[in-house]
């Protein structure tokens, strides 16, 4: 049996992308209700070579250590269930710096494991107070996980990004082989978008598309000022030729923005396995815009979890020198 946790989307697309044979179960957990709404949106049907669990975790509780001991219940009805003991792990719910607390115990628990990155802040290594790494060892969180016997690899898009406790186990992965190489294959966009929506897609070939990430959601800036800055990357463009992806955990509306405004539940990555090509694919500290095929790939600001940095004349003087026109 193999276990997949999951704390977004993009990591159940990963998951069915990776899932081998018929003994698997993904389990998608979360703190946040937008999350879990995604979660419930998903088609499962469509992809039957796994069980999917969903599971809500409060907050409140976590910090108590309860949603840990849910953990151990729910594990154990797995094995009760589907008739295994030992079980490998791959987890997407971790950082740098220590196991998620949603994937803790599965950790504690697995013969062996690998770790796929969380996505584009998984990288970031943050100082940790005294008290924090108290805490997580009252709770039994691993903080020193890097060279266990068991966790036998580590998978980034860009390895040179993560930091020397990773460097004997540490591999890059090509999401679009990943793709190519996947048993389930095309069936991953059954799991988020039915046919018709499927298709309308499609007809945005050509255009360009703009991908938010939630970057108030997560505390870096105010909702304010992340309209703002999504509203000014689309103002640069044409509307009728523009595209605003709004990231599966992002809250904001977007009533504002003059553009063709995305809000389906889907990884921004899944454009690829639709065949879709943009004209120009733009993002601030995102992996989405070289995820996807376009003429014009273009990284605002790589560091902006770190700094905050964002200029519309900068942005302007990057447009034009990748070629980008205004208004095209």
């Amino acid at each position: 049996m193999t276990i997949y946790v999951c704390e977004t989307v993009y990591h159940v697309m990963l998951a069915t992308l990776l899932l081998r044979g018929s003994e698997n179960i993904i389990v998608c957990t979360t703190h946040e209700e937008k999350n879990m709404e995604n979660f419930r949106a998903l088609h499962t049907e469509a992809v039957p070579e796994a069980k999917f669990v969903l599971r809500f975790r409060d907050s409140r509780k976590e910090n108590l250590g309860l949603e840990m001991l849910a953990d151990r219940k729910l594990l154990r009805q797995l094995q009760k269930t589907h008739g295994f003991k030992e079980f490998d792990l791959v987890n997407f719910a971790w950082s740098v710096n220590s196991i998620d607390r949603s994937s803790a115990h599965y950790y504690k628990k697995c013969r062996r494991a690998i770790f796929y990155e969380e996505g584009a802040m998984g990288c970031i290594s943050k100082t940790q107070s005294k008290k924090k790494l108290l805490m997580k060892r009252l709770l039994g969180i691993p903080v020193r996980f890097h060279d266990d016997e068991k966790l036998e690899g580590v998978y980034a898009q860009n390895p040179s990004l993560y930091d020397s406790r990773f460097s004997s186990k540490i591999h890059a992965f090509n999401l679009r082989q990943l793709m190519a190489d996947s048993p389930v294959g095309s069936r991953v966009v059954d799991l988020f978008l039915k046919g018709e929506k499927a298709e309308k897609l499609r007809a945005m070939n050509g255009r360009n598309v703009v991908f938010t990430q939630p970057l108030s959601e997560d505390g870096y800036i105010t909702a304010h000022r992340k309209e703002e800055i999504y509203t000014a990357i689309c103002n640069w463009f044409n509307p009728e030729r523009t595209v605003l992806k709004v990231h599966p955990r992002d809250t904001s509306d977007y009533a504002q923005v003059k553009a063709t405004v995305l809000r389906e539940t889907f990884p921004g990555e899944l454009f690829d396995v639709l065949g879709i090509r943009f004209a120009t694919a733009v993002g601030i500290c995102t992996s989405a815009v070289n995820n996807v095929s376009a003429d014009h790939p273009v990284n605002l600001n790589a560091n902006f979890l770190k700094d905050q940095a964002f200029s519309p004349d900068a942005m302007g003087e990057l447009f034009e020198k990748n070629g980008v026109l205004k208004n095209s």
